[in-house]
């Protein structure tokens, strides 16, 4: 099993936002997923959720403007301590861009589903990525924001994909992966793959790599029609 974490003193301050009760002081996290026969253990310790979850809950958690939750947010910094440290284990194996965007697909799939009245109380609630990863929950936008924020962090060409209730990820393999297989869309001279971010749900996990569609029961004949949003690069670390 590959395994990583780091101690109080190195990390940068990970913090949620909480619905109803105070949130502890200080927590850890723990996330378990496997890639190509190989299990990874991704532990961080986070020192001081409370101060975060205080700078946050002015901020606006709705669908309106979906690039706003991907950077200039209160400790946004979180996300970009997190993107480095699964970016290195990637390197350490050794891993192309192909690999490092399946890798991290798995990684975001492995976080339980829940839908936001069940996890927040609200019927509406989009989380900025960190939240979903400091409350181990979210559902199909939050998953799709955490990938497509790591994803622009790590230089990749990715896009939002808002298909009829529901939202996915789109990566851009024109440069890359010419072999590139399954569903995509044509979108400002490149071919962006669908991304199911959006893990297990009923003990279906069905979709495990880039270009795979979820077999969805009486799905309309519009079901993979999208609106595009592009996301910005913001390119913190080199491209894999």
């Amino acid at each position: 099993m590959t395994g990583f974490s780091r101690s109080a003193a190195a990390l940068i301050a990970l913090l949620p936002v909480f619905a109803g009760a105070s949130p502890p002081e200080a927590a850890d996290r723990f996330f378990e997923w496997s890639y190509k026969g190989k299990a990874h253990r991704f532990a961080f310790h986070v020192p001081n959720f409370r101060s975060c979850q205080e700078a946050i809950k002015d901020f606006p958690h709705d669908w309106e403007e979906p690039v706003r939750y991907l950077s200039n947010y209160p400790c946004e910094e979180s996300l970009v301590w997190i993107a480095g440290e699964l970016r290195d284990v990637g390197r350490d194996l050794g891993y192309g861009r192909a690999d490092f965007a399946n890798f991290l697909l798995n990684f975001v799939r492995s976080i339980p589903y829940a839908y936001d009245k069940d996890s927040t109380g609200r019927p509406d609630y989009t989380r900025y990525p960190y939240e979903t990863l400091l409350d181990r929950t979210g559902d199909c936008e939050d998953f799709a924001l955490l990938y497509s924020a790591i994803l622009s962090h790590w230089c990749f060409d990715v896009v939002l994909l808002n298909t009829p209730g529901h939202v996915a990820v789109g990566i851009n393999t024109k440069t890359w992966n010419e072999n590139a297989s399954g569903t995509y869309y044509d979108f400002n001279d490149g071919k962006y793959y669908y991304c199911e971010a959006t893990g297990c749900r009923n003990g279906r996990c069905d979709v495990t790599r880039i270009g795979e569609t979820p077999e969805i029961e009486n799905a309309a004949e519009n079901q993979y029609e999208a609106r595009i949003i592009d996301v910005p690069r913001i390119c913190t670390f080199p491209s894999p």
